[in-house]
């Protein structure tokens, strides 16, 4: 009878994790909840949009001074990535003031208290 119960739970420990994860067609493992997964996407997707506009940009520091022609490249919780004259250099968000978009509209970027950037029309 032990065997027995120690052959069954040897199969539920096989078993139980391909009913969480399932594959794509792609090839690629999906796991957790639908709802997580499109949230997910939908940051991702914004994050994009937001780095595909911020090419020509000037990013204006707290402390005045001024970095002209940068391309950002990525946005972390903390800091940022962007490139200037072709090398990459990081910055703390807490040290930007706002990142002017250099796309002919007056627009700018400023982060708020979570380090979430908010696209604002500038005069």
């Amino acid at each position: 009878m032990a065997t027995i119960a120690m052959l069954f739970s040897l199969y539920m420990l096989l078993w139980v994790p391909m009913f969480v994860q399932t594959t794509e067609p792609d090839g690629s493992v999906r796991s957790g909840s639908i709802k997580k997964q499109i949230a997910l996407n939908n940051v991702e997707q914004k994050d994009s949009i937001l780095l595909s506009r911020l090419v020509n940009t000037r990013i204006i520091l707290t402390d005045g001074s001024i970095k002209k022609n940068c391309k950002v490249k990525e946005i972390h919780e903390y800091w940022l990535v962007y490139e200037k004259d072709g090398s990459l250099h990081d910055q703390l968000i807490e040290k930007i003031k706002r990142i002017e978009i250099g796309d002919g509209t007056k627009q700018a970027v400023f982060f708020d208290e979570k380090n979430q950037p908010v696209i604002v029309i500038i005069n």
